[in-house]
């Protein structure tokens, strides 16, 4: 079954919602006990490490980190060990946001977002933020979101117990694709790395299987 993101927060057909009547709100008629916030108030909104770029990328092995662009290269270090959710504030893909687990670091370009405990939840905050249309951008040539801009970003707020709630349904699934997502990468740079091999003949295509399953054994 899809994830209930949409009957939720947006057709506000949440668990119990026959009990609970609606009231007015400057963004419409919303359920009693809900509210207009703003990301400020129920996230931690934090630059990336703007003092490293894809420079700091090594070619094999490290920890996963995020650019501008998403997951797209490895670093010797990490930065966080928790989930989050990381922001594209610059360039082509500004707006997009991906949701990170386990070991991983954001760097330049990047804004680094996680959910106050007592608010709401990093699931919710993903789903909540998802889409470009949802970031007020700057500039024309090359857009970029403000980290100003992005804490007074209004939205809607459930109840934290709601998020909660949700949270567990959602971490399942967002985790799953998470590391499917990783795996297409890993496969993604053994393939670009065996050609490379097989092209200067380093390794011979009779051995290409072999040494394809090295890689993704030190990638896995």
């Amino acid at each position: 079954d899809a994830l209930p993101i949409w009957e939720w927060f947006v057709n506000f057909r949440f668990p119990g919602h026959e009990n609970v009547r609606m009231v007015k709100s400057e963004l419409g008629p919303i359920p009693e006990g809900w509210s207009v916030g703003t990301l400020g108030e129920i996230a931690e909104i934090q630059w990336g490490d703007t003092s490293v770029t894809k420079s700091a990328y090594i070619i094999e092995g490290g920890y996963v980190a995020y650019s501008a662009s998403g997951p797209d290269g490895h670093m010797e270090y990490f930065d966080f060990d928790k989930t989050g959710i990381v922001l594209s504030a610059i360039g082509a893909n500004c707006g997009l946001t991906w949701y990170a687990t386990g070991k991983w670091s954001c760097i330049k370009n990047t804004i680094c977002l996680w959910a106050k405990p007592t608010r709401s939840s990093d699931e919710f905050l993903y789903f909540a933020t998802q889409g470009k249309e949802f970031w007020p951008k700057r500039g024309s040539a090359q857009p970029f979101i403000s980290l100003g801009d992005a804490r007074a970003k209004q939205l809607l707020l459930p109840p934290v117990e709601l998020a909660q709630l949700f949270s567990k349904i959602a971490i399942g699934t967002l985790s799953l694709a998470d590391v499917l997502h990783r795996r297409n990468i890993n496969l993604r740079s053994t393939r670009d790395f065996l050609l490379l091999k097989l092209i200067s003949g380093e390794v011979r295509v009779e051995a290409a299987d072999e040494t394809a399953a090295e890689l993704m054994e030190q990638t896995a």
